[in-house]
């Protein structure tokens, strides 16, 4: 077995044996190690060298590996990758059960210094970066490690073994003991335990975080996390091949429907050949401008050039006149050249490029990709353009990280030209993934029916933790591919991929430096957050916090979470049914939480907690237990875990009892996939399409199908409001097929409210004034928070009470399969309303039917059909 020693002074071994290596060697099999996916050599050339003559060093490194007698590397691929290999690091996680004085002596002794010594002075910039970063991810997994063993043997009164890893801390560097986090805690990167579904990773999925006072407490944690195992199980026993079979990215790349953003292009391209155009797309990075545009040009017929603007106009003009050159005439030909070898001013060349655009007689497709980075000279530019009198089809087609509504000169350009339009592009559709990927993955021969289900259920978990972001879900994707069969690998530790790691700290690189550090402290709240809690976590003043809040809204790393509001599904109408309360706060998405959580030092983050630990252990003393349990505070940590338990009401499943565990009822059978409505006006493969997005969650109609997926954000989570009304009232059963396929509820983070996959409320004559129109049913209480309510949930089997409410748990919930529920006896009822409150979770809802009505699949002849520009957001 080859062995990378991380620990200390890096070195490798072969069956326990050194094997000598250069510094160079021994720094490409450290990456490969700590990467874990396949990576191209040229990728890692450029790491390790700065010179012409990379590749040829790397292949002289990788003949003096197969030399030392490691043949490990074939010598014709050009994606390298280490398979069979463990590191140090890995092994000391491992052996951290009990021990005896000899044994912990031994297991310490492995700490030979701080990760990744001999590494300080190679490589590329790029390289020491990353050696910066993955030292500082080593140093607090191996802190949390050493913080949960010294409690485990501080609280069994072993005071020699609290000396040892005491002593052994502050010998090689380590924090005290003292200030190290609390005992298993997670790592800051993502401050989420492994062993909670879909959470970005952290190596240590047997060692997940529990209150730290006594022995109750431990069990307590063992069982909120016992209960969170991830959905996707190993795979099946006897596969050698990868989960997603072996397809390659690089030769057949997936290609998603985009229905709503292609109906947008193509309603443009016919606009332009009659007037030229000109349409922004924005988004985020990776969520697929690029891939749309280049889809557009492939389709066309017409000329095509592709230019990334720049904050100089001057430099952007000339590579514009550059590509010019190969379309137009003789004198056209002339004119450019002047444009580039002697250039007038930059106004009257922009004039003149224009004129040579507007006469050439072919059809034109203008790509300008990162618009968002240029001035007032690409709007003058193609503004003059869409002027003048064009002999032929014109697109302008503007690609920006950035929505036209902070750039300020194209947000005035879309105000003046009816030929401009703005465009963001969404994330994917749970339907588009499974469309693109299915035939390829879980549909793909040879495969079982328990196989199918299980990389269905996989691919399902990767695609919510991606957000929708299709860069995002291919790296998951390819890392979940590349990782050996036979290690039982789930969702929970596919890592974050490098590239969206790669792309969002260099947005977080633009930003201010003030915008930059609020942000970072931030990142360490768990969850949404209030103006008073940014506050408090940022300690400035309220004016200045108010500003950052303000500056970070504008740029779209916060957005605004909205409270009190429902979404009609008839209609796909958002009704206010409460009060609207103060604002709350969140991250744009929770990668770049968790990117920039991970860089933040350790003694900002220990600063962090300890303010939310005083800030929020009133209202939320669970939470505050969870962050005071993270900044060290044991004792207060466990006082706070008293209090949570103490006041949750009587039979909450939140309970922590050391009771024997009640006997789960038998598994519901599986039924058929229910089907699906058709429609002419828009949709995918003649599926009807619509979305909505609040709250942490994307609920879209597909096919008539309710789909409901979370944005998988840690923190306590939002409950998802969904509303049924008719007319007259209604009486008789109520019949629901649906499926689960992720659900997470967060307990780790001991919430107040119990969560739950799916909650159902029949609404009633007497309940409708409940929502909000200046007054509320009952004793202060909306109509969906009094009565009762049928529960769905795979961790629920019990009735109980939570506030005015009464839960009415429903047998037979299970991940995975079609399910049907049969509920008997409702009167007079006039609606229903549908909750969802869970961290991670992706459900549908394919029929939904009362006393002979049928609510799902909804009729595609409804209102929420799309068939306008401005209902897929475009903007006018």
């Amino acid at each position: 077995m080859l062995t990378v020693h991380l620990l200390g002074h890096v070195h490798v071994t072969q069956d326990g044996k050194v094997v000598v290596l250069s510094a160079k060697a021994l720094a490409l099999l450290v990456y490969l190690a700590a990467e874990r996916v396949p990576q191209h050599r040229e990728r890692l050339a450029d790491l390790l060298w700065n010179s012409p003559e990379a590749r040829t060093n790397l292949r002289v490194e990788l003949a003096r590996i197969r030399a030392a007698g490691l043949d490990i590397f074939p010598p014709s691929h050009q994606m390298l990758s280490l398979e069979h290999v463990e590191t140090d690091l890995d092994q000391w996680m491992r052996q951290s059960g009990d021990m005896d004085q000899t044994e912990l002596a031994a297991w310490l002794a492995t700490l030979r210094g701080l990760p990744l010594c001999g590494l300080e002075d190679l490589g590329s910039s790029n390289f020491q970066m990353w050696v910066e970063q993955q030292r500082w991810v080593y140093c607090e997994r191996v802190e949390a490690m050493l913080a949960q063993t010294y409690s485990r043997y501080a609280a069994a009164g072993q005071t020699w073994a609290t000396r040892l890893i005491a002593a052994r801390a502050e010998t090689i560097g380590f924090a005290s003991v003292a200030d190290m986090d609390g005992e298993g805690s997670a790592p800051p990167e993502a401050d989420r335990p492994s062993g909670a579904a879909l959470a970005f990773p952290d190596g240590q999925a047997d060692h997940a975080p529990h209150p730290p006072a006594a022995s109750t407490h431990e069990s307590a944690s063992a069982a909120l996390l016992g209960s969170q195992a991830a959905v996707a199980g190993p795979p099946t026993p006897g596969r050698k091949e990868p989960l997603f079979g072996a397809w390659d990215w690089d030769t057949q790349p997936p290609e998603f429907a985009r229905p709503a953003e292609e109906q947008v292009l193509a309603r443009v391209y016919e606009r332009a050949a009659v007037q030229p155009q000109l349409l922004m797309l924005s988004g985020p990075p990776g969520i697929g401008k690029s891939y749309l545009a280049n889809a557009l040009s492939r389709r066309l017929t017409w000329e095509s050039l592709h230019l990334t603007a720049g904050a100089s106009g001057r430099l952007m003009l000339a590579a514009l006149a550059q590509g010019l050159l190969r379309l137009t005439d003789i004198e056209g030909t002339q004119t450019l050249w002047q444009v580039l070898l002697q250039p007038a001013s930059l106004d009257e060349d922009i004039v003149k490029v224009a004129v040579i655009l507007a006469r050439l007689t072919r059809p034109l497709l203008l790509i300008v990709e990162e618009a968002d980075a240029a001035g007032a000279d690409l709007v003058t530019l193609l503004e003059c353009s869409l002027q003048m009198g064009n002999e032929g089809p014109r697109l302008f087609l503007l690609l920006s990280r950035e929505h036209p509504d902070r750039l300020p000169y194209f947000r005035r350009l879309l105000r003046r030209s009816g030929a401009v339009q703005a465009l963001a592009v969404q994330p994917l559709t749970f339907a588009s993934m499974e469309a693109a990927l299915g035939p390829v993955f879980w549909q793909r021969p040879g495969l079982s029916e328990a196989e199918r289900r299980h990389i269905h259920q996989v691919a399902s978990q990767l695609f919510q933790r991606s957000e929708g972001n299709p860069l995002h879900l291919r790296g998951l994707l390819q890392a979940f591919q590349a990782a050996d069969p036979d290690s039982g690998s789930d969702v929970a530790s596919a890592m974050l991929p490098p590239s969206v790691r790669s792309t969002l700290l260099s947005e977080a690189e633009d930003w201010p430096e003030t915008v930059r550090d609020a942000m970072s402290r931030l990142s360490a709240v768990n969850g949404s957050f209030d103006r008073q809690t940014a506050q408090v976590v940022l300690a400035l003043s309220e004016e200045r916090s108010e500003a950052v809040l303000q500056g970070a809204l504008e740029r779209q790393i916060l957005i605004e979470v909205e409270t009190g509001v429902a979404l009609r599904v008839s209609d796909f109408t958002p009704i206010r049914i409460a009060p609207d309360n103060e604002a709350q706060y969140m991250f744009r998405n929770e990668a770049l939480r968790v990117v920039l959580a991970g860089q933040l030092p350790q003694r900002i983050r220990q600063d962090v907690r300890r303010r939310l630990v005083g800030w929020v252990s009133a209202s939320e003393p669970g939470l505050a237990s969870y962050y005071a349990e993270r900044a060290g505070l044991q004792e207060q940590a466990g006082q706070l875990w008293t209090r949570y338990q103490s006041q949750l009401p009587a039979g909450s499943p939140l309970i922590v009892s050391e009771a024997p565990a009640l006997l789960q009822p038998p598994s519901a059978a599986a039924v058929p996939e229910p089907p699906r409505t058709v429609s002419r006006v828009l949709g995918q493969g003649g599926r009807w399409l619509h979305e909505y997005r609040a709250s942490g969650y994307t609920v879209s109609l597909d096919g008539g199908w309710l789909n409901v997926m979370s944005d998988g954000r840690y923190g306590h989570p939002q409950t998802l409001h969904l509303r049924f009304e008719w007319p007259e009232a209604l009486s008789g059963d109520l019949d629901l097929t649906w499926r689960l396929d992720v659900f997470g509820g967060g307990e780790e983070l001991r919430p107040s409210r119990t969560p739950f996959p799916l909650r159902i409320k029949p609404l009633r004559p007497t309940d409708r004034p409940g929502r909000y129109a200046g007054h509320q049913s009952g004793p202060n209480l909306p109509d969906w928070e009094q009565g009762d309510v049928y529960l769905f949930s795979p961790r629920v089997h019990s009735d109980f009470r939570e506030g005015a409410l009464s839960y009415l748990a429903q047998p037979g919930v299970q991940t995975g399969q079609w399910m049907t529920h049969h509920l008997t006896g409702l009167q007079g009822v006039t609606g229903l309303h549908l909750s969802v409150r869970a961290l991670d979770v992706s459900l549908s809802i394919g029929q939904l039917m009362v006393a002979g009505r049928r609510l799902l699949p909804i009729d595609p002849s409804g209102r929420a059909a799309l068939n306008t520009l401005d209902s897929i957001g475009t903007v006018k």
